[in-house]
Parts: C-alpha cells; sequence; structure tokens
C-alpha cells in the first residue's frame, strides 16, 4: 500500500533496500484505511511486499529467486527446514557456482542430468544444508533427499 502511495519508485534509488527503507520512514498508511481493505486488495499489497522482499535479497545475496524455488520454500518449512536453512542453501549454492535458485527444484525433480556440473553443485549445496540443519545429529541423507523432492514435485 505505502508503494502505491510513494511517489518515489524504486529506480529512484540506488538499492531495492534504499527504496524499501524510504517507504519505512517516510509513507505512513491510515490504520483505519487498512482495516478497510478488501480481501482481494489487501492480497495485492502482500504480493507487491513480497516482490520487494524477493528482489532485496535477490539484490543482497547476488543470486535470482526464481517462482519454481518460492514455491517449494514452504514445503521446505514443513518438513522442518528453518530460513537459516533456506539461507545455508543458497549460500552453499553461491559458494558452488549457482547463482538461479531455479536450480533447486529442477534438481529435486531430477531434471538436472546426472554427472553434469549443475547437478553436482546443488547436490553438494543439498547435503550441505540437509548436514547443517541436523548439526550433528544421526540422519539418513538418502531419506532427506527423497522428503524435500517429494515436496518439490507437488
Amino acid at each position: 500500500m505505502k508503494a502505491e502511495q510513494a511517489d518515489k519508485k524504486p529506480e529512484n534509488f540506488d538499492s531495492i533496500n534504499d527504496y524499501i527503507e524510504y517507504l519505512r520512514q517516510e509513507i505512513k498508511v491510515d490504520a483505519a484505511e487498512l482495516e478497510k481493505l478488501s480481501d482481494e486488495k489487501r492480497m495485492k499489497y502482500q504480493a507487491v511486499g513480497l516482490g520487494l522482499y524477493v528482489k532485496n535479497i535477490e539484490e543482497k545475496q547476488g543470486m535470482k529467486l526464481d517462482p519454481a524455488f518460492l514455491k517449494v520454500v514452504p514445503e521446505m518449512i514443513n518438513l522442518g527446514y528453518t530460513a537459516q536453512d533456506i539461507g545455508n542453501l543458497m549460500q552453499s549454492m553461491k559458494k558452488n557456482g549457482v547463482n538461479d535458485m531455479k536450480m533447486y527444484p529442477e534438481f529435486m525433480k531430477g531434471e538436472l542430468f546426472p554427472g553434469t556440473p549443475e547437478r553436482k553443485q546443488v547436490f553438494t549445496s543439498v547435503k550441505d544444508m540437509v548436514e547443517q540443519h541436523f548439526n550433528g545429529k544421526e540422519f539418513n541423507l538418502g531419506q532427506e533427499l527423497d522428503k524435500l523432492a517429494d515436496k518439490a514435485k507437488d
């Protein structure tokens, strides 16, 4: 709602983060007006806000957060993985040379060809995330990968 009311747009700023801070600090929303929002308008504003936060993460991390990846994030959380785990996955993928998170669901769906560098890079990153998630506790990597793959295929 703030973005709609603002005179300035993201392109007026050096970064999306600067724009978000501008919206937080400079644009005020009438609480009564917020209460009267229809469900449709509320969803519209939430989608715009989510888009800004996704762009902010992409900018800060130097990674593309593909919609296919964003779709599986809630499923990962339903399996008990946390935002920290997902951040670890992103960092590991970047470290391993993967800059587009669409590779995660592609890997989980079996769409990356065996033996390719991309498949190896994503596998290593997912393995790192799972190991960090369990933090020294015993787990079965194959079972965890199957659970994650099942959620990516839904």
